[in-house]
C-alpha cells in the first residue's frame, strides 16, 4: 500500500475543491464554502473477520462501482482555513474466493490549513473512521465486525487558476502512523468552474487505510484502497 502511495504522490500531490478561488477573494472577514458531492468508487484490498477473509480486486472496474456521499465545509480568514469533511459509503463486492465482502463506512475529518503562498497550503488534523465489515457466502453471513479508530494526518494543498472562472486544486495527506491505522493516505484532484456564488466541480479521489486489530477469532482487518470519480457543487458565502 505504501508503494502505491509513493507512486501516486509522484503524479499529483492531492486535491481539495472548495478553495479553488479563495486566494482571489479580498477582505478581512470570514469566507465560507460548503460542498455536497457524490463519488462513484470501487474498492480493492483485503477484508478479514476472525478466520474469514475476502480479497477484492480491481477487475471489472465499471461494474463494481458503488456510490458514496460526502459533505465538505471550509471557513477561511486571511492565511487560515478550518476544514470539515464527512463521508458515508455502503459497498458490497464478491471476492476472488466467491465470498462476498460488504462495508458500511463513515469517515469524519477536522483540520486546519495555513497558506504559505497564494498557491500552496500546509494542513493537518484528524480523521475518524467507523467501519462495519460483513463477510458472507451465497447463503448466510460468516462473520461481522465493527471498529472505530482515529488517525492524525498531515499534508499539503495546491491551487491554480487555469483561465478566468476555471481552476484546479490538488491535495494530499498521510496519516495513521500507528495511532489508529498502521498507515493511511488520501489523494484528491479537482477541476472547478465558478458561476457566481457557486462552483461546479469534477474530481478523482483515492483513499487508503491499513488497519488491523485482534487475533484469531477476534481478528479484524480493513486493508483497503477506495478510488473513483466524483462530482460536487460548492456554495460560496
Amino acid at each position: 500500500m505504501i508503494g502505491k502511495f509513493v507512486g501516486s504522490m509522484a503524479c499529483i500531490l492531492v486535491c481539495s475543491w472548495a478553495p479553488l478561488y479563495a486566494q482571489d477573494q479580498s477582505g478581512e472577514g470570514w469566507r465560507f464554502d460548503i460542498t455536497p458531492y457524490g463519488w462513484a468508487a470501487t474498492q480493492e484490498g483485503v477484508l478479514r473477520i476472525g478466520d474469514q477473509s475476502v480479497k477484492l480486486t480491481s477487475e471489472d472496474y465499471l461494474r463494481k462501482l458503488g456510490w458514496s456521499f460526502s459533505v465538505h465545509a471550509e471557513a477561511q480568514k486571511k492565511e487560515w482555513s478550518i476544514l470539515l469533511d464527512a463521508l458515508w459509503a455502503n459497498r458490497e463486492r464478491r471476492g476472488e474466493n466467491s465470498l462476498t465482502g460488504s462495508t458500511k463506512s463513515f469517515l469524519g475529518e477536522a483540520g486546519a490549513a495555513y497558506r504559505l503562498s497564494p498557491r500552496l497550503e500546509i494542513l493537518g488534523g484528524g480523521r475518524l473512521a467507523d467501519v462495519i465489515i460483513t463477510i458472507s457466502d451465497s447463503v448466510r453471513s460468516l462473520g461481522e465486525g465493527r471498529q472505530t479508530w482515529f488517525d492524525p494526518f498531515v499534508g499539503a494543498r495546491w491551487t491554480w487558476p487555469l483561465i478566468p472562472l476555471v481552476g484546479i486544486s490538488l491535495r494530499g495527506d498521510v496519516g495513521g502512523f500507528g495511532v489508529g491505522s498502521k498507515f493511511s493516505w488520501n489523494i484528491v484532484a479537482a477541476a472547478g468552474l465558478r458561476l457566481g456564488n457557486f462552483s461546479i466541480l469534477l474530481a478523482y479521489r483515492v483513499w487508503d487505510f491499513d488497519y488491523e486489530q485482534g487475533t484469531g477469532a477476534d481478528a479484524y482487518e480493513f486493508d483497503m484502497t477506495s478510488h473513483g470519480p466524483g462530482v460536487g457543487l460548492t456554495f460560496h458565502f
